[in-house]
């Protein structure tokens, strides 16, 4: 039933003027034909004459109706007009409303939308007319059908903030209010929502929620600095309780009182000078001297910035101020235990270089003193050697010979021990160096041996530079490359084979050979004065020359070591720093 009063109220709604005009010219037609055919039939007893009154009725009729028809269907289009007016200006106001407003039916459909409604929810220009706005919003959450019911109900639904999280995940904040709206009879006809997108002012106060816990961070931290303000005639106007807790002073003894005065400031220049630099630059930093309230010294880092009035004008000084009496202890002290050490320092570079002068002095007496009884004892047994050697039996002879070639290794020793003591003793100047010319001038010096025992050196060609000292890598490779042709096996021909790789900003040289390997135990120690591992009869040597080698890589910031294997051969490694690309000019060999 209810269904079927529905469907009568919509036939009315959507037909009432032309129902209201049908219904008044029937009752006006019914009440003419009735009261003209009565009025006639009294006052006309003639047919003929009755006849012609019914023609004239009949038009009369025809022009009465007319010019009621004319009145009730102007009547009805004025009444029309008035509400097309109506609802444009109702379409106006909401199209063009402030704020975010829709207008919904009984089953929320859209009835009309504001512009501000489409731009808000990004609707562009879709005509929502008609649609479902659970069809445009499907994200609705259900506590938002809920209110919507209840505005339905009658009911004034409103919330200050919400959150509407949209189905492409952003989010927006809103403050919203549904109201209904009434028909002609007083019936709920459907609703009007208005909302607010307050997403913008949401996170505005979420940015000032956290500057103002900035702030009072800030202003906690400034609690804990020392923080007093002046102004321009030095009076304290603001003394916070770091201050306090530093000078000693409280507030209501600081105010009022000049800075300078009540501090004892020591400034590190005048103070005129400081206070127009403040006015200039707008503030200045420096180091202060105060006196705190119990008499004692504080050291502060001072920060004095100037403070702007609403005319531009400086008004006030805020001096922050940060304790380092403490760290100025320590500054002295570490001073003092500096000049300390530079006097130490002093003192051993004295007593260095004169351990030097007097090993210097020595190894000339050295050179001197034991060179000239070694050159007569080499001199007189070359000579008794060439004289007398027919002379002499067989046991004769071998004692002449051990004396001659005695006097030739004491000869080698000396110089190989003035060698390694030299090394240190004057600075390295470290300069690119031509690796493959250093390798050629050794190999050449070594032509004689290795021709000799008929050995075989390989060397790669255009070797990288590297950074060094000619003279010294001259020394690192002539004894490592001598080294690999005299401890050769006697099993096979001496092959030595140089070769090298990069590691980053180093170079590592590789001089390898095949001959009768070091055990691992002594892999550490060969590298030691006077380290031997076999006899003289065996291999000659002085049991220096690896320590040169190991000294001389260690002057030039490199690094040796040694691989090897008893009876397959030696492999000993050299880092050495790489340099930049050398002049193509040739240059001076190593002396």
């Amino acid at each position: 039933m209810r269904e079927k009063d529905t469907g009568l109220n919509n036939i009315w709604a959507r037909n009432r003027p032309a129902i209201k005009i049908a219904g008044a010219f029937a009752l006006f037609s019914m009440v003419w034909i009735w009261a003209s055919d009565r009025l006639l039939a009294m006052l006309v007893a003639d047919p003929d004459t009755l006849t012609s009154f019914q023609s004239i009725k009949g038009w009369g009729f025809v022009l009465v109706t007319s010019v009621v028809l004319l009145v009730l269907v102007n009547r009805e289009m004025r009444a029309e007009d008035a509400i097309r007016e109506s609802e444009a200006r109702l379409r106006l106001f909401i199209d063009h409303a402030p704020a975010a407003l829709a207008m919904f039916d009984s089953r929320m459909c859209y009835l009309n939308a504001s512009r501000r409604w489409l731009t808000d929810y990004n609707l562009g220009d879709r005509d929502l007319n008609g649609l479902s706005h659970y069809e445009v919003f499907p994200e609705i959450p259900e506590y938002w059908k809920a209110a919507h019911r209840r505005g339905l109900a009658g009911e004034l639904v409103q919330a200050e903030c919400d959150r509407f999280e949209r189905a492409d995940g952003t989010v927006q904040w809103l403050r919203w209010e549904v109201r209904p709206w009434h028909d002609s009879k007083g019936d709920v006809g459907g609703i009007v929502i208005f909302t607010e997108d307050i997403t913008e002012r949401k996170l505005a106060e979420a940015t000032l929620q956290e500057s103002e816990a900035r702030l009072r961070e800030q202003a906690a931290q400034l609690d804990l600095a020392q923080v007093f303000v002046r102004d321009l005639e030095d009076r304290i106007v603001r003394w916070n309780r770091g201050a306090e807790r530093l000078y000693g002073y409280p507030a209501e003894e600081a105010l009022g009182r000049a800075a300078a005065e009540l501090l004892q400031t020591e400034f590190p220049k005048p103070r005129e000078e400081i206070e127009a630099q403040v006015l200039q630059d707008g503030q200045w930093e420096g180091e202060l001297v105060h006196t705190a309230r119990d008499g004692h010294r504080v050291v502060v880092a001072s920060l004095w910035v100037a403070y702007y009035n609403s005319d531009d004008l400086p008004s006030l000084t805020i001096e922050v101020n940060n304790d380092i009496t403490a760290m100025k202890r320590v500054e002295e002290e570490i001073r003092r235990l500096n000049l300390g050490l530079e006097h130490r320092v002093a003192d051993r570079t004295a007593q260095l270089e004169s351990a030097n002068q007097q090993l210097e002095a020595f190894s000339y007496s050295v050179s001197h003193d034991l060179r000239a009884p070694l050159r007569a004892i080499s001199g007189f047994s070359q000579i008794l050697a060439r004289r007398h050697r027919s002379s002499l039996d067989e046991e004769g002879r071998r004692y002449m010979d051990n004396i001659v070639l005695a006097s030739e290794r004491m000869g080698e020793l000396i110089d190989d021990l003035l060698e390694y003591s030299r090394l240190g003793r004057k600075a390295v100047t470290l300069r690119p160096v031509d690796l493959s010319l250093v390798l050629t001038q050794v190999t050449g010096d070594l032509a004689a041996r290795i021709a000799e025992i008929g050995a075989t050196i390989t060397v790669p060609p255009d070797l990288p530079p590297v950074s060094g000292d000619p003279t010294l890598l001259q020394q690192i490779f002539s004894n490592l490359i001598g080294n690999a042709v005299i401890y050769h096996s006697l099993d096979a021909a001496p092959r030595v084979d140089v070769s090298c790789r990069s590691d980053g900003r180093y170079l590592i040289v590789s001089v390898a050979d095949n001959g009768i390997g070091i055990a691992a135990e002594y892999l550490e120690k060969i590298f030691n004065v006077f380290q031997r591992l076999h006899s003289e009869e065996e291999y000659p040597g002085t049991g220096i020359g690896l320590a040169i080698v190991k000294k001389s890589v260690a002057m030039l910031g490199g690094e040796v070591w040694v691989e090897s294997k008893l009876g397959v051969g030696s492999t000993f490694f050299v880092r050495l720093e790489q340099a930049e690309p050398i002049d193509p000019r040739p240059q001076q060999p190593a002396a």
